[in-house]
């Protein structure tokens, strides 16, 4: 069993240096990939070297993998940045800190003599733990957090583009569900097995990492437009980004405040998102994401709020005239259109209004 077991680990350490190999020899400008492959293949060889037993008659190689293991989230991180989101990440160095920590660590090992090494193994498994032997362990576990911490922020970024993109197609977005799914198990499995002392689960972590790295590496090849539709999202999402940079926000702001409580532009019935985007001397389009981006509303959303509070005003200042007289006086077109957006914004209809402030 063992052997089958070993035979496995080998396979992904070498299917990973082949795939890192690959991707070299293709000279992609972005071969950060093929960095994060590497790793995957040594990460796979220290999985093999220590379930076989080899680290008790060999312990030179011992938690030499830590500090590269540590450089897959910043790395997987820095792919994101540079090749999906196309842009330089200032700060990326910096992501490298805890590695070199990492590497500090483990040179007290790297540095005891081959008895003192064994000494060290065997108090590790009569559980007569030292300071350093915690060491050990929390960085096997911090190994795997550091990985799920910087997955799960490119996950919550690109979460909104995986919704809305079109040249993703559904069955794609499916198939990246899936291998996204089967590393935080696999990742999950080996913290789990860690906290509760479970060999068992630890070495199932290990020997699940070769098969999601050959699941990786078929739906990536088969769906590329996975990376590509991210891609012409996020671009497209910078393009119109930058429609309103160069704008002067606070003067348009202050002039749609004027527009709307000075001249009460709300109350003609037939404003669109275009006639105010042109009395403002900007596109609609600009319009739009000056009112999503900076007011988090929509157009309907931001017009009927004025034309409710004017409602409100109205209601208050003359209770014999009708609440469809008012409701087309501040700019709706039907009663049903009032009521809904009346009580919306306030909680309560046009009539509970007045009934309440009225007696």
């Amino acid at each position: 069993m063992i052997i089958f077991e070993i035979s496995i680990l080998l396979f992904g350490a070498m299917f990973s240096f082949v795939w890192a190999l690959q991707i070299f020899i293709s000279r992609n400008k972005l071969n950060i990939m093929a960095w994060i492959m590497m790793i995957a293949s040594i990460w796979l060889l220290s999985g093999a070297y220590f379930f076989s037993g080899y680290y008790l008659k060999f312990p030179y190689f011992y938690a030499i993998h830590f500090p590269l293991v540590f450089l897959c989230g910043p790395l997987f991180f820095h792919y994101y940045k540079k090749g999906i989101e196309e842009e330089e990440y200032s700060l990326f160095y910096l992501h490298l800190l805890p590695a070199l920590i990492v590497l500090a660590l483990i040179l007290p090992f790297q540095f005891m003599n081959l008895n003192e090494k064994y000494e060290f193994f065997s108090k590790f498994k009569s559980g007569k733990f030292t300071f350093y032997h915690y060491i050990i362990f929390a960085l096997n576990i911090g190994s795997k957090i550091s990985i799920l911490i910087y997955l799960t922020k490119i996950i919550l970024e690109n979460i909104p583009l995986l919704k809305s993109s079109r040249d993703i197609t559904k069955k794609s977005k499916y198939i990246f569900i899936l291998v996204v799914t089967l590393i935080y198990i696999d990742l999950s499995i080996g913290l789990i097995g860690f906290f509760s002392k479970s060999f068992f689960m630890v070495k199932l972590s290990a020997l699940l990492l070769p098969i999601n790295l050959l699941i990786f590496f078929l739906m990536s090849s088969r769906f590329p437009e996975i990376v590509f539709g991210l891609r012409k999202e996020i671009k497209l999402k910078r393009y119109e980004r930058s429609k309103i940079d160069k704008l002067d926000l606070d003067s348009i702001l202050s002039n749609m405040e004027s527009v709307m409580s000075s001249e009460k532009a709300f109350a003609d019935e037939d404003l669109t998102l275009t006639s105010l985007a042109g009395e403002l001397n900007i596109s609609a389009h600009q319009l739009s994401q000056i009112l999503n981006e900076k007011l988090s509303q929509t157009f309907p959303q931001y017009i009927n709020t004025f034309r409710v509070k004017e409602a409100q005003k109205m209601i208050l200042e003359d209770e014999d005239r009708s609440l469809l007289s008012i409701a087309f006086a501040v700019g709706f077109n039907s009663k049903a259109s009032f009521n809904r957006s009346f009580k919306s914004i306030t909680g309560v209809t046009p009539q509970d209004y007045r009934k309440r402030n009225n007696r």
